[in-house]
C-alpha cells in the first residue's frame, strides 16, 4: 500500500510534531523487482524482524552519541 503525496505529507507533518525517529520504506526503495504479491509476503514475514532490527541499531547509535558528546 502506498501513501499519496497528500498523506505523505500529513504524516511526515505529524511525525514532526512528535519528534520522532522514523523511517519507512516502500517496494521502490529496496525491492522494486519484486511483484506486489511478493513485497505484500515480504513484509508479512520479515516487519517484525525489520522493526527489532531497527530498534536495537537505533540503541547503539544513542549509546555511541551519547558516549562520545
Amino acid at each position: 500500500m502506498s501513501l499519496t503525496e497528500k498523506e505523505q505529507k500529513q504524516l511526515w507533518y505529524l511525525l514532526e510534531k512528535a519528534n520522532v525517529l522514523w523511517q519507512y520504506f516502500e517496494k521502490q526503495h529496496i525491492a522494486e523487482d519484486l511483484t506486489d504479491k511478493q513485497w505484500e509476503k515480504f513484509i508479512e514475514e520479515y516487519q517484525d524482524g525489520f522493526a527489532n532490527g531497527t530498534y536495537y541499531t537505533a540503541l547503539d547509535c544513542v549509546e555511541e552519541f551519547t558516549t562520545t558528546e
